[in-house]
């Protein structure tokens, strides 16, 4: 792994040149600070240092140019940028526009808005995901190259800063099958190994979106072995919608890795019911379907007329409808479900 070192270069042609300015450092891990090599699903971060060098970077420029810069990503997705901080107290990150285009295929632009002072810069932080699909040894890697446009007197081709790392993810164990199923208002979790070396324990995590992960269950590793094992895992309170899954398998030293990626969908309607609907005045109404943990109702003006916490979340409940009126009401389970119910 190499950074390309940063030349800098300021002739002076006109009194109004300018010289854009971009340096940039090591790619690392987000999840502890460390460089390469990385491992499939971890988020990868660099620095990019942009400012001025040799006279002001005035805006709108001489001769009408914008200062910008193009950031171009390889073996990284999800990619995000924000805004540290600058060594002028006076810049922020409403001095740029950056457009981060969801292909990551695509550059990321940066365009400078306003004056950035001589020998001043801002630093942004640049952060990917490395893709499930990458191939041990394949290579992570940034290139930084600022476009200096119609200005006059600037160092094109030297502000072009690069990192690289490569790919290492091997699981310390061979994981012939993981796969993860719906069944009623639960997700079952179910996968086998034919060799482990030192394996601790798998960590069950789960996510929302397939990006932020937080560990819901742990299954201890059999250590080490050459014969076909078989595990199991029950999430018993998925949420309604897409459940990401993945199994993050430690070594007895604390290091890790993390499995393929499996997705459930849950559908809200199919995992609640409301009965009797309609129901009479007076009449319990049974709600069933799923670990039941808040029930609100709402009336035609959105008013809460009944509010219920469980300490134990149960997959069955009765609310009486002897305080509600004739009419149409929304009953609302967990904060996501919903049901419409009839008391008349």
């Amino acid at each position: 792994m190499k950074l390309y070192s940063l030349l800098l270069f300021f002739i002076p042609i006109l009194a109004f040149s300018q010289d854009p300015d971009v340096q940039g450092e090591p790619i690392y891990s987000q999840s502890d600070g460390t460089g390469t090599p990385f491992k499939r699903n971890e988020t990868v971060c660099f620095v990019l240092k942009m400012g001025a060098v040799g006279n002001d970077l005035n805006y709108p420029p001489m001769p009408n140019a914008p200062f910008e810069i193009n950031v171009s990503t390889q073996n990284l997705i999800n990619r995000t940028v924000e805004f540290i901080n600058s060594s002028d107290v006076y810049l922020d990150e409403n001095f740029f526009t950056v457009t981060v285009p969801e292909d990551p295929n695509v550059q990321i632009h940066f365009v400078q808005n306003s004056t950035i002072p001589f020998a001043n810069y801002s630093w942004f932080n640049v952060c990917g995901t490395v893709p499930e699909t990458a191939t041990d040894g394949s290579i992570v890697r940034y290139q930084a190259n600022g476009v200096p446009g119609a200005y006059s007197s600037t160092n094109a081709g030297n502000d072009d800063p690069s990192n690289e790392g490569t790919v290492e993810g091997i699981l310390p164990i061979e994981l012939l099958s993981f796969t993860a199923f719906a069944h009623k208002d639960e997700v079952d979790l179910d996968w086998e190994t034919a060799t482990e070396l030192n394996n601790s324990h798998f960590e069950v995590q789960r996510s929302p979106d397939g990006r932020n992960y937080t560990t819901i269950g742990e299954v201890r590793g059999a250590g080490t072995s050459s014969q076909v094992l078989d595990y199991a895992f029950t999430d018993e309170q998925p949420t309604p919608g897409k459940n990401y899954y993945r199994l993050k398998q430690v070594d007895y030293n604390g290091s890790f890795d993390y499995s393929p990626v499996r997705m459930v969908t849950l559908g809200a309607d199919s995992r609640l019911s409301v009965f009797p609907n309609p129901v009479a005045p007076g009449s319990e109404i049974t709600i069933q379907g799923q670990k039941i943990r808040t029930v609100k109702i709402y009336n035609m003006l959105g008013q809460i007329v009944v509010d219920k916490v469980y300490d134990h979340p149960q997959s069955s409940i009765t609310i009486s409808s002897g305080n509600l009126a004739q009419g149409i009401y929304t009953t609302r389970v967990n904060g996501v479900d919903e049901k419409r119910v009839v008391v008349k």
